[in-house]
């Protein structure tokens, strides 16, 4: 999975003509996203790039992560008063990354750590209650417009 960049983002025209840059890109550690249309159809990767193909794998990942930062949360002194703090911090860089490169995997990701959540604390913690406790963490990596198109994604999806 590549974190999609918007200013890598290259059309297949202009990446045939100018593959040579991209490729000097690639050795310097650039990305570049190869574009058909509107959607991305390649990636362009440093050969020393960490791709993840396993989806066993992945899914594994995202679920230490996802209880490991529960247990963070509900074990921090912010817990007790009502917030997740900093505890979240690294639940939101997964929700960041996912979500910028799988809609399905950030959905597995949040739905994971809402069960870790409630598995860990012993409360019926509801999807907004999740959410807000978990806004904060999303600021760092993402800005307010992406943040509200992700809480609708989540809401239509614990909807179904």
């Amino acid at each position: 999975m590549v974190n999609i960049r918007p200013t890598r983002m290259r059309s297949a025209t202009d990446a045939r003509n100018g593959l040579n840059a991209l490729l000097a890109d690639a050795q310097q550690g650039l990305n570049t996203h190869v574009m058909k249309g509107s959607q991305v159809a390649a990636h362009i990767v440093p050969a020393n790039a960490a791709i993840l193909d396993d989806e066993r794998l992945m899914a594994d990942m995202i679920a230490a992560l996802a209880a490991a930062a529960a247990a963070a949360v509900t074990t921090s002194a912010d817990w007790s008063k009502g917030s997740f703090g900093p505890a979240a911090e690294s639940m939101g860089r997964l929700l960041t990354w996912t979500w910028r490169t799988d809609a399905k995997l950030f959905e597995k990701a949040f739905s994971n750590f809402h069960f870790e959540l409630r598995l860990k604390s012993g409360q019926p913690i509801e999807f907004g209650e999740v959410w807000e406790g978990l806004r904060s963490a999303l600021t760092v990596g993402l800005e307010g417009g992406e943040i509200a198109e992700m809480r609708t994604v989540l809401a239509h999806s614990y909807e179904n």
